[in-house]
């Protein structure tokens, strides 16, 4: 599978996201790499956006409603998906640098970029799937990303991860 991709469609996608506009997304494989690139150099494409857009841009990329999904999708190459979701600490990364250094929880603020980093392990498609021993290594790999970010020195980030492992713990204690 080819792993490049077309910068200059990748920054249309990216300014559309970032913007508020709709942009014509990607599906499958191709999107998941622009999210990995995307999150593996997030200082370098995101410094041209306030808070509040990187925050807007970010959420609408981990909705129910993109295609972020596909991650789980088994006719997407193994390695592009599990790439993806490496690239998640990377963005957790950034999110240790420029979240405001507090929690979220019953706040009444409307910082976008504090928001989405509170609630991605909530928006994230996921909560487990301890019914399919072929998801396995990407349940996993979340749990570790999430036990990695408790380690960031930033509140927001390990109130992130402590969020994300609650709906997992119940869902899981729920469904054995």
């Amino acid at each position: 599978m080819n792993t490049s991709i077309d910068e200059s469609a990748f920054l249309a996608w990216l300014d559309a996201v970032m913007t508020d506009e709709l942009p014509e997304e990607p599906r499958g494989a191709e999107y998941l790499l622009w999210v990995t690139h995307l999150f593996n150099h997030a200082e370098a494409y995101l410094g041209k956006y306030s808070r509040r857009q990187v925050g807007k841009g970010l959420w609408s990329l981990n909705s129910n409603l993109s295609p972020l999904p596909d991650l789980f999708d088994p006719a997407i190459a193994r390695d592009v998906r599990l790439n993806c979701l490496r690239s998640f600490w990377r963005i957790f990364e950034y999110f240790d640098r420029h979240c405001l250094r507090q929690t979220s929880h019953n706040r009444d603020e409307n910082d976008k970029l504090n928001a989405i980093s509170y609630m991605w392990w909530d928006c994230f498609p996921s909560w487990g799937h301890p019914d399919k021993p072929e998801m396995a290594e990407m349940d996993d790999l979340c749990l570790k990303l999430m036990e990695a970010t408790l380690r960031l020195p930033n509140p927001a980030c390990q109130e992130s991860a402590l969020h994300g492992l609650i709906p997992i713990r119940v869902h899981r204690h729920n469904n054995s």
